[in-house]
């Protein structure tokens, strides 16, 4: 397709679903391709409805930082724009990182999502349009390749997801740059780009040149490749509506590729490019066809199967929001936000969680999830509630889902064993049981 004004016009439009008058946060970081789509942008909807918005990921040197942020908002008063710039602070990125567990990358895309969503509610647009063009296109379905994924995910890069548009997919990044010389535009060129540290840089610089010189063509057969997956997955018999779960029933009704199609919509629409693995979706599937609720973690994901529908969500905000907390009494059955039922009887067995029945009789017993400081003392000694739960192999995206049972002194009990641990009770609520004989048994069931 030849850029042109008036294509990229109409191509948005189409995107927007003719919304009109449109206006949109565009994901500025002064390079080639987001230059354009901002000049382009200017020039299809007018100033007043386009908004760059520059996020400082902080990992790169302040001068070189400093010098883009210079150029960006230079090339912004040329069309009468003014650059609102996001820093996101110092180690944020790597913080972010180590927390999710899904490299530099994968956090900086968070954060940058976050904040472009941020500034999208705050200044009243439409959409947030990403500078995604047809070499990021080939370079995407190259790695999910090279990755073994499976033919559904081959579909690369979508056109638009939820509120994120991406209208230069058709476009080349030589395209692009013919189109900014022309009209007089210096862009910025971010050092990072050259770092083969990141699989993109890498497949970018090292892999595609190697199989150009076997195959010129290379580019446009990926893209096919691309084409193929995309119309293999079109009009599956079952659409999962806008921000809601699986139906668990429809789910099964699908084959395998619409099963899988289905996963991945849903997989994009809360973790945008974050890969979610095959092995996840086999087991999501598998678990999905089986007769009773389970939960399944992985690559920062936490998959709750229930009776009637599948919920993915990004564990690290699932955890903070598990905000439940109940007095915990004799005979109790309680159901937990999680599917986790709580019950308490006089009998059960040797690993269920014993209490001397005291305890109950003062009233003073809570039950909720783990939370980050808490601490319960053993026999060995006091204990983070948390590492306790890593020791267990736990898997991260689960720990905070972990029911603990609380006194007005702390932890009494993790329900450990529900999730594939353990079950661990307080020093002090051990030998108070063992003392006497009116005991209280806790058990959880998932």
């Amino acid at each position: 397709m030849i850029l042109t004004e008036r294509a990229f016009s109409d191509g948005l439009k189409l995107l927007s679903d003719f919304k009109n008058p449109l206006k949109v946060i565009v994901a500025f970081s002064g390079g080639c391709d987001s230059l354009a789509l901002l000049v382009l942008c200017a020039k299809a909807l007018g100033k007043e409805n386009t908004v760059p918005v520059y996020v400082n990921h902080r990992l790169r040197s302040d001068e070189e930082l400093e010098e883009e942020i210079r150029l960006n908002r230079e090339n912004c008063k040329k069309l009468s724009l003014e650059l609102t710039v996001c820093d996101l602070g110092k180690k944020s990125v790597e913080e972010v990182s180590r927390q999710r567990k899904g490299g530099v990358e994968d956090a900086a895309r968070y954060l940058r999502y976050q904040e472009l969503e941020r500034c999208r509610v705050e200044k009243g647009c439409d959409y947030i349009v990403t500078a995604h063009h047809m070499q990021d296109q080939v370079e995407t379905v190259l790695m999910k390749m090279m990755r073994n994924a499976p033919g559904a995910s081959l579909r690369g890069i979508s056109e638009r997801d939820g509120n994120i548009l991406r209208p230069l997919l058709d476009y080349s990044r030589e395209e692009l740059e013919r189109y900014l010389e022309e009209r007089g535009f210096s862009w910025s060129t971010d050092s990072t780009n050259n770092e083969t540290d990141y699989e993109r840089n890498d497949i970018r610089l090292n892999v595609l040149p190697e199989l150009k010189k076997q195959m010129p063509d290379c580019e446009k057969r990926i893209l096919k490749i691309r084409d193929a997956a995309f119309n293999m997955c079109l009009n599956p018999s079952y659409v999962r509506e806008e921000g809601k779960a699986l139906d668990r029933e429809g789910f099964n009704t699908l084959n395998e590729v619409q099963k899988t199609v289905a996963l991945y919509d849903y997989w994009d629409s809360i973790f945008g490019y974050r890969s979610m693995p095959q092995t996840l979706t086999e087991r999501i599937i598998e678990a999905a066809e089986g007769r009773n609720s389970s939960t399944v973690a992985a690559n920062g994901a936490l998959v709750i199967i229930g009776n009637k529908e599948i919920v993915i969500k990004d564990a690290e905000e699932a955890g903070k929001n598990l905000d439940f907390n109940c007095i915990l009494t004799k005979h109790a059955k309680i159901q937990m936000p999680t599917s986790i039922i709580c019950e308490v009887s006089d009998r059960g067995r040797d690993t269920d969680i014993r209490l001397d029945e005291s305890l109950f009789d003062r009233n003073e017993l809570s039950l909720r999830y783990v939370k980050e400081g808490d601490r319960i003392k053993l026999k060995d000694g006091s204990k983070m509630v948390l590492r306790l739960l890593q020791d267990m192999k736990i898997p991260s995206a689960l720990r905070y889902r972990v029911p603990v049972i609380c006194d007005s002194e702390g932890v009494c009990a993790v329900a450990g064993e529900v999730l594939g641990g353990r079950n661990r009770v307080a020093l002090r609520c051990l030998d108070s049981a063992s003392q006497n004989n009116c005991v209280i048994y806790v058990k959880f069931i998932l």
